[in-house]
């Protein structure tokens, strides 16, 4: 796991490509489940199950609550929940309540985690191919 990191822009936070990206804006509240290959932007608010195979961002008004499965996860907001991501992100202005499974956690100065993290074990491969 790493602590620390360098302060990213919201500009950086949003992939190059976002012409796929689903975005909650603020105000808008959503419960339920959301299955998506292409980038989440939460401004609003969610409650419920995330899955996706790209990127999942809690942006400064964001508040999520539930469980996020992504690739990768920035926590700019508030979320409450389990996180299982490659690669999670929290922010200086962000906050992470609950368990979090992961390979890279990175905590942004100012940003803060209460709860547990594990490390993310690979698959086991069948037949030890």
């Amino acid at each position: 796991m790493i602590f620390g990191g360098e302060k990213k822009s919201k500009q950086q936070l949003i992939s190059a490509n976002n012409a796929g990206m689903s975005f909650i804006a603020n105000g808008t509240i959503i419960k339920g489940n959301i299955n998506a290959q292409s980038e989440i932007f939460i401004e609003g608010q969610f409650e419920g199950e995330i899955l996706s195979q790209s990127t999942v961002v809690i942006g400064e008004n964001g508040k999520g609550k539930g469980t996020i499965q992504a690739n990768r996860m920035v926590v700019n907001g508030i979320f409450e929940g389990e996180s299982e991501c490659e690669v999670i992100e929290i922010m200086a202005s962000g906050t992470h309540k609950g368990e979090i499974i992961v390979n890279e956690l990175v905590v942004e100065r100012g940003g803060s985690f209460v709860g547990n993290s594990r490390k993310k074990t690979s698959k086991e491969i069948p037949n030890g191919k």
